[in-house]
């Protein structure tokens, strides 16, 4: 006899400056549930709007200074992302866990991916952090991921 627990996926969805996980399961009438497990946010404010940054020009912030620091944002939460995941597989005793984002912060989030945590996570590419969580069961990127029992 096969349990529930064996149909659970792991699932993160995240932008550049939040990030939820999420926990999959079947019901017993054969559907997908879908909870909210754990979030995170960018905990890194940046520069504050209108104060002039070191890396800009004299006449403030360049487009270069902006793009440099959007840039690091991006590196920061990507590896404050890494840091919470890595906790969230040991505590939940996560074997895979399917992690979307946009193609930037994919790339982003590869580079500073440690290789004990690589092996569990499948980093895709995929904008699905405004989705509502009941709906993510019949989006097409995430419809296969999910085993259902058989009935």
């Amino acid at each position: 006899m096969t349990t529930t627990a064996t149909h659970r996926a792991w699932l993160v969805v995240a932008d550049t400056h939040r990030a939820k996980l999420l926990e999959c399961s079947p019901t017993p009438t054969g559907r997908c549930h879908v909870e909210e497990r754990d979030a995170i946010e960018q905990q890194w404010e940046g520069h504050e709007h209108g104060r002039p940054s070191p890396l800009a020009g004299k006449t403030g912030n360049s487009y270069a200074a902006r793009h440099h620091e959007a840039e690091e944002d991006i590196q920061r939460f990507a590896r404050q992302l890494i840091e919470w995941l890595t906790k969230a597989v040991e505590i939940n005793d996560i074997s895979r866990m399917t992690v979307f984002a946009p193609p930037r912060f994919v790339g982003a989030l590869r580079k500073v991916c440690p290789d004990r945590l690589a092996g569990v996570l499948d980093v895709r590419v995929g904008d699905l952090m405004n989705l509502p969580a009941d709906a993510l069961p019949a989006h097409p990127l995430i419809e296969g991921l999910l085993v259902r029992p058989p009935k």
